[in-house]
């Protein structure tokens, strides 16, 4: 049993805490398959238990409280009709009032900022040298 897809996405940066959680295999999954969900620290919330959705045997889903920002993680186990089990888990994150959703913008902003920086600090240092001159 394998996991096709996640909602909310592995590694998304989301500007408002997900309504559910929604796991998708690629078989119909048996009794004991359930995820549980981690806030920061590994702290486990106890409310949140997912469990196979009636609509759909092929899913997981449970609904969270309200989370705050922070990073989460979603930790599973999935047990197939035949009994053959596999599990993992992923990483999600709530982004924090002021953040800007994209996970990996700090490394672009170092490559962007620094040469500018770089540039204007060479600029004030050549302007104070031929304001002493003169």
């Amino acid at each position: 049993t394998t996991l096709v897809s996640a909602n909310p996405p592995r590694g998304a940066a989301l500007a408002a805490p997900p309504a559910e959680i929604r796991l998708t295999f690629d078989d119909p999954l048996g009794p004991g398959s359930t995820f549980a969900l981690y806030g920061e620290n590994f702290q486990p919330f106890a409310e949140v238990a997912g469990q196979v959705d009636a609509k759909n045997p092929r899913q997981l889903v449970a609904i969270p409280p309200d989370l705050g920002a922070g990073g989460y993680t979603v930790q599973w186990t999935a047990i197939g009709a035949d009994g053959d089990s596999s599990s993992g888990s992923y990483q999600f994150r709530v982004l924090g009032a002021g953040e800007m959703p994209g996970a990996n913008a700090g490394p672009w902003l170092l490559l962007i900022g620094l040469p500018a920086g770089l540039g204007l600090l060479v600029f004030v240092l050549r302007w104070r040298r031929a304001r002493r001159a003169h």
